[in-house]
């Protein structure tokens, strides 16, 4: 197979994989932060197999996709979080390292999920419990984010390593 072929047929398929988690994290009734988190890593094996410019144009292909059907719910979470967050790891860990990137990292990534939860709308995400204000609320969505992120960012290691030794050994998150 021709570079070009390949690189159309495996960006279509992982654009095709990364549509149909969206997909199904609309109909099933649970498992949606799973199936989101999968289309995330789906956007990473897009930029070991083919670049960081072919991972954009995936991540920005399925959002398209996405507002089209299914629409904006778990759309917003992909377009604003579950897209671009393997893409700004991998970015920041070519330039910082230890607390630095921990640090830059939890503060880009509760920006855009907070971003994502506003135009959604809280309630959207969350059933406000009787007698809580929207203000302790949102300090305990944050703080349930803050515990996601460390298990996220965890996974997302895990999996690049899994990716780079045992399913393409060779390939490189270049």
């Amino acid at each position: 197979m021709h570079k070009p072929a390949r690189i159309v047929a495996l960006g279509g398929l992982l654009a095709a994989l990364s549509w149909l988690s969206l997909l199904l994290a609309l109909v099933l009734p649970t498992g949606r932060l799973f199936l989101l988190t999968l289309s995330s890593f789906i956007v990473m094996v897009a930029w070991a197999e083919l670049s960081p410019r072919y991972a954009i144009a995936m991540w920005i292909a399925v959002s398209a996709l996405g507002i089209a059907y299914p629409g904006l719910f778990p759309t917003i979470f992909y377009l604003f979080f579950f897209g671009p967050a393997p893409l700004i790891s991998l970015a920041l860990a070519r330039r910082l390292k230890g607390a630095t990137l921990w640090l830059v990292r939890h503060a880009v990534f509760t920006i855009m999920m907070v971003v994502a939860v506003i135009i959604v709308g809280i309630d959207a995400v969350i059933a406000p419990p009787e007698g809580i204000g929207v203000v302790l609320l949102w300090i305990l969505l944050i703080a349930f984010f803050q515990a996601f992120l460390v298990a996220y960012e965890y996974l997302l290691r895990a999996f690049s390593r899994l990716w780079v030794d045992r399913i393409r050994p060779g390939t490189s998150f270049h």
